[in-house]
This record gives structure tokens, C-alpha cells and sequence, in this order.
């Protein structure tokens, strides 16, 4: 049966590319959780299973779920239970763990964030400002020359002051990874050599949601899992020389990240048990006055460590993690001062009312804000900042809103108009 269904797979020894320094043989069965596994599903997990069996080495079920409009409840399960009823045992996985997760791509955005980022910085990726309306010409012009579509790089030549200017206007945009136009080549264990020439535009690595594509999503989560072959349908061959261009980009990334932030020494500790608790105590005898307003949560901690890793963030010694640059992530503002010495405290009071009761996640909501309180767009922001953070630096506001969540940032706009509202009662008074 192998021998007869393998032609149609193909396995690709990823250390070639990627340095894993690790001889384990490690490969996984990533499904999306739309529905329930079908026939050919089952088959690709039987060939990664059967060939982590042969070789001594592990099995890892990783879900990827990062298209959040595909998504079927309960789906994850089922595909765990079609696996068991089919006795492929996973040795890593959503439900059994291992070192090297989470396991769902949707919890593991700070990895792909934080390798965009990287990528921005180096010049090897570059934020697409580009309209629907827009993509859409360009498909219908190259469908009138009877051309396959292909994006024409247009904001590849965009300036950083040009960037820059789009972003505070809040224009939306996805993230396109800047693709070389060459021939590579690499060796696949079922049809040997293949060499594929990438004459098309720059692909898309990261969407509006903050969610990666799965090219880029699979590439990241195959280096940091340490996963050594690919055993897949054929018909993913087609994508193999995009990968193979990330993998040559983030390798360089990865190292520059682990020595920049010292943080493979931060997983190797037993980050749970000492590092956690120890950063809730020192922010607690900072400020002991607001204790109450100190989040200690232990997974929110270590989310705020993840995004530091991200954000370009980083503390030498323990201490400076009561810092003003740090401490508004696990210190909810006790205090409007910030607002009350920039902006008119009615305005200010007024905005935050509007922004708990409406959809602050939809980037056209904050130019409908400006205009109905007659206030810069920019200023909008710089409002939504202090009151998240009583902070005019950090990451960019959409970034907090994602980080903080929905219960978190009303928690913050709801303390931050209170402290305004009474502000307006001391003052009448």
C-alpha cells in the first residue's frame, strides 16, 4: 500500500535548509480544524506516523487554525479521536504536550509577529497598503491578457516616511515578504531533484488580523519544532521554493532574536516556578499602593514575556521590570493625569464612553471617532494609548488591542472614564 500511495507524496529532509542541529527525526501531521478528517487526511498521518515509527523518532499532531473564518467547533477533538480510533499515537500534540508548543497555531502568534517583525526590520518584508479595489484590477488586467495574476510590488517602492504616514492615518494593510526571482533547487526523497524558477509577485506572510499565512505560519513552526522531514501531498510541491526563501531569511532572525534577548536561556528556566512569581512580587512592593490593580496572573506574565521577545523590548535585570517602560503591561493605570494635562477632560470622557460600547477592533471605526468628535485621527490614537497604558510609547495601539484583548481593554477604558468622570465632579465643585 506505501509503496503504491507514496508517489503522490513527497518528503523533504528539512535539515538541509534549515540547520537543525538535532538528528532526530521529528515530522508532523498538521491539519486544519474545518471539519472532519477526510480519507486523504488519514493517509498523510499514517506516512508521517509509520515513518517516525521506522526511524526511532517522535510524531507531532499540530493544529493549524489560523484561518478563523474556516473553523468548525469541535473539529480539533474529532480529528484527536479519528487518530486514536486509528491507534496513530502522537508523541507531542494540543493534548499531550511536549516542549515544544502550544500546538495551535492561534496560540502561537507571538512567534509569527515577532518573525515579520524581524523580517520588516531586515528589509526582506514590507508592509501592502494596497485596496481590494485595487488587487481586484490588477487580476482582471492580467485575466484580459490571459496572464496569471500576480501581485506587482507596488508598495515595495513605498518610503519609510510614506509608511509612516499611512500607518497613523490607521490604513489597513497586510505584510508580503519580498520574494527573489530565481531558480532554487532542492532534494526530495521521493522525486529526487527538482529545481522551480519564482517568477511571481510577493506572496503574503501576514493578513489585516495579525494572523500569518500558512506559508509563513508552517515555515516558522517547522524550525522552532524542530521538525527534520516533510511528508506531504504532492500537490504542496509548488510551494516549496517560497518556503525555502523564509527558511534562508529567518534562520539569520532566529539567532539575532534568541542572543538579543537571551530568551532560550528564559525557556531553559523554570520560568513557572521562579521567574513568574518573582515579577509579580517586585511589582507588587513597587507599588503597593495600587496592588489591586496589579494583574498576577501567570500565563498573562509569560504572554507579556512573549511580547516583549516581539516588540524589540528587553530588560537586562529584574529590577527594571517596575520601570515605566514595563510595568503599564501588568499595572492597570491608577491615575488620569496624562489625559487630564493633554486633553479636555469632557473630550477625553466623551471618546472613552463611545469607544466602550462600540467595535474599537474595525480600523474604520477610528476615523468615524475622529470625525464625530472633530479630532485628528493621530490624536485618537494617542488618546486610546494613555488611557490602555498612561503611556505615550510602547508597541502601536492596534498591537495592545490584540495583546490586552476585548475584557481586558474594557477593564482599562471603564477605570479610565471613571477616574475622567470624577475628575469632572472635583472640578464642579
Amino acid at each position: 500500500m506505501i509503496g503504491i500511495a507514496l508517489p503522490h507524496f513527497r518528503i523533504i529532509c528539512t535539515k538541509s535548509f534549515c540547520r537543525q542541529s538535532s538528528n532526530e527525526v521529528r515530522v508532523r501531521f498538521a491539519p486544519s480544524p474545518t471539519g472532519n478528517l477526510h480519507l486523504g487526511g488519514l493517509r498523510t498521518a499514517l506516512y508521517n506516523f509509520l515513518f517516525a515509527r521506522s526511524r526511532g523518532g517522535k510524531f507531532v499532531l499540530r493544529i493549524e487554525d489560523t484561518d478563523q473564518e474556516r473553523l468548525v467547533p469541535g473539529a480539533v477533538q474529532q480529528i484527536e479521536k479519528t487518530l486514536d480510533r486509528y491507534k496513530l499515537f502522537r508523541d507531542e500534540g494540543p493534548s499531550c504536550g511536549g516542549k515544544f508548543g502550544p500546538y495551535t497555531q492561534s496560540e502561537r502568534k507571538y512567534f509569527y509577529q515577532n518573525a515579520v517583525q524581524q523580517l520588516i526590520d531586515n528589509g526582506h518584508a514590507y508592509r501592502c497598503f494596497c485596496s481590494k479595489t485595487r488587487l481586484d484590477m490588477l487580476r482582471r488586467e492580467a485575466a484580459r491578457r490571459n496572464e496569471v495574476p500576480r501581485y506587482d510590488n507596488h508598495c515595495r517602492a513605498l518610503t519609510k516616511e510614506e509608511v509612516e504616514k499611512k500607518l497613523e492615518r490607521g490604513e489597513s494593510y497586510v505584510v508580503r515578504f519580498k520574494l527573489e526571482q530565481k531558480e532554487m533547487s532542492f532534494n526530495d526523497e521521493i522525486f529526487g531533484k527538482i529545481t522551480q524558477k519564482t517568477d511571481e509577485g510577493d506572496f503574503i506572510v501576514m493578513k489585516t488580523n495579525l494572523y500569518p499565512t500558512y506559508h509563513l505560519a508552517n515555515v516558522v513552526d517547522d524550525h522552532y519544532m524542530q521538525i527534520s522531514h516533510v511528508i506531504r501531498g504532492c500537490e504542496w510541491l509548488i510551494s516549496v521554493s517560497k518556503h525555502l526563501q523564509l527558511y534562508h531569511k529567518r534562520i539569520v532572525l532566529d539567532q539575532m532574536v534568541l542572543d538579543n534577548y537571551g530568551f532560550k536561556a528564559l525557556q531553559n528556566a523554570d520560568v513557572d516556578r521562579h521567574l513568574v512569581p518573582e515579577i509579580i512580587a517586585r511589582l507588587q512592593r513597587a507599588v503597593p499602593e495600587a496592588a489591586a490593580e496589579i494583574i498576577t496572573d501567570s500565563d498573562y506574565v509569560k504572554r507579556v514575556l512573549h511580547l516583549f521577545e516581539r516588540t524589540d523590548q528587553k530588560f537586562c535585570y529584574l529590577e527594571q521590570i517596575t520601570d515605566s517602560d514595563f510595568k503599564y503591561y501588568f499595572l492597570r493605570p491608577v491615575k488620569a493625569e496624562k489625559l487630564l494635562s493633554e486633553y479636555d477632560v469632557s473630550l477625553t470622557s466623551s471618546i472613552l464612553k463611545d469607544v466602550i460600547g462600540s467595535n474599537i477592533w474595525d480600523m474604520t471605526y477610528f476615523r468615524q471617532l475622529s470625525s464625530a468628535h472633530s479630532i485628528r485621527y493621530a490624536e485618537v490614537f494617542r488618546i486610546i494609548r494613555l488611557a490602555l497604558i498612561d503611556s505615550p510609547h510602547g508597541p502601536p495601539v492596534m498591537e495592545l488591542l490584540h495583546f490586552f484583548g476585548r475584557k481586558e481593554c474594557l477593564i482599562r477604558f471603564l477605570a479610565m472614564h471613571e477616574m475622567l468622570e470624577a475628575s469632572k465632579l472635583s472640578s464642579a465643585v
